[in-house]
């Protein structure tokens, strides 16, 4: 392109490690299966065997998030309804998906 030759990027001893650290919980903020999890985990929503919810989950992140509910809450929706363009693939079987 011209111009002058671009140096190799070097970074200090333990600063590789502390980069993908930091890129690690980066990503772990913005993964909707991430923030799923922790809302889960962190007792924000208690779901009973004998509750009858329907699910939804629509977006960019809806088949992730799906798929972590579906392994992470043992009551199964009445309905489950997922809207996303892509990762159907990751959806569980019982979900009804919409492109």
């Amino acid at each position: 392109m011209g111009g002058r030759p671009l140096l190799p990027l070097t970074l200090p001893a333990g600063a590789q490690d502390d980069l993908s650290a930091l890129i690690a919980s980066a990503l772990d903020a913005v993964s909707g299966s991430a923030l799923l999890r922790e809302a889960l985990q962190g007792g924000a929503l208690s779901i009973a065997p004998a509750d009858c919810y329907t699910l939804v989950a629509a977006g960019k992140a809806s088949a992730a998030m799906l798929e972590r509910w579906d392994a992470l809450v043992s009551t199964r929706p009445a309905r489950a309804i997922g809207v996303g363009t892509h990762d159907q693939r990751r959806v569980p079987d019982h979900v009804e998906w919409f492109s």
